[in-house]
């Protein structure tokens, strides 16, 4: 049986009160320190993405015959450059996920203004490029059971040239 001054001595001992510290804080801040590293990845693919889908748009805005320079532009926006051959912006994404439409808006011929000269062709034409990426996560989410995101961009050009 312990004595009191055996329970006195064994309350006031800090040995090892660092290390019980440390085992309850640290799980704690690597969680969110891995938490800022995965987010930060997520928003600098998020944003590699967005650049590329913006350059295939501002390409495909100009070039006169848009059929065939879609791949020219899928490449753009995965590789940044023409051909294939190269490194991608964001690992797994592929050409293929990117989708390119087209549009037509109507100009009415008179809207009564008097302006009717002034406005230009029958049409406004535009294109949209989108994709959509399945985020390749640092470890974190899987760990956390958060499972997957998915990160969508669309930009929109106006069409200028003859076509």
């Amino acid at each position: 049986m312990r004595t009191r001054a055996q329970t006195m001595n064994l309350a006031g001992d800090t040995r090892g009160i660092s290390l019980l510290e440390l085992t309850i804080v640290l799980p704690v801040l690597l969680t969110i320190g891995l938490g800022v590293m995965e987010f930060g990845n997520v928003l600098y693919q998020y944003h590699l993405i967005t650049v590329g889908v913006r350059d295939a748009a501002r390409y495909m805005s100009g070039v006169p015959d848009t059929a065939a320079n879609e791949t020219i532009a899928q490449n753009i926006a995965t590789v940044g450059q023409a051909t294939d051959d190269g490194t991608r912006r964001v690992a797994g994404w592929n050409p293929g996920a990117v989708v390119i439409n087209y549009d037509a808006t109507a100009i009415p011929n008179d809207d009564g203004s008097g302006n009717a000269i002034y406005r230009g062709g029958d049409y406004i034409g535009l294109v949209t490029v989108s994709t959509s990426y399945t985020y390749q996560s640092l470890g974190l989410l899987g760990y956390l059971g958060l499972g997957t995101i998915t990160l969508t961009s669309r930009h929109e050009e106006r069409i200028y040239g003859n076509r």
